[in-house]
């Protein structure tokens, strides 16, 4: 998992990305999970790293790597197969779902100051 800015996330974007978000000037894209396979086979070799813009709030950042913890799941997973792969809007809807969990269930409330209120 590497923190980064956002010229490194772009130029990794650009350069290993085809996916939903690619060339897409509406979208921001604040992480990136990178990955390789064997060009011979159906084989996944492995998520080479998962990227994070540097600079978010904790909450932000941890939703970031949920959400691309489930991509590196779905391509390191044993019936994942690298030309049968899912649509891209089943597996981006998966991953928001995951993020999503994991805002809602994954972190630990944050406590009130007393005097606040």
């Amino acid at each position: 998992v590497l923190v980064v800015g956002s010229d490194a996330l772009n130029d990794n974007l650009k350069q290993h990305s085809t996916g939903v978000h690619y060339q897409s000037s509406q979208i921001m894209t604040r992480g990136l999970c990178l990955s390789e396979h064997c060009p011979t086979s159906d084989e996944a070799l492995g998520v080479t790293a998962i990227l994070c813009l540097s600079g978010l709030p904790a909450d932000l950042t941890a939703s970031i790597l949920a959400h691309e913890a489930m991509h590196a799941w779905l391509k390191l997973h044993p019936n994942f197969r690298y030309r049968e792969q899912l649509p891209l809007r089943v597996e981006e809807g998966l991953c928001q779902l995951v993020a999503f969990l994991f805002l809602n269930d994954g972190l630990d409330p944050v406590e009130e100051d007393e005097g606040m209120m």
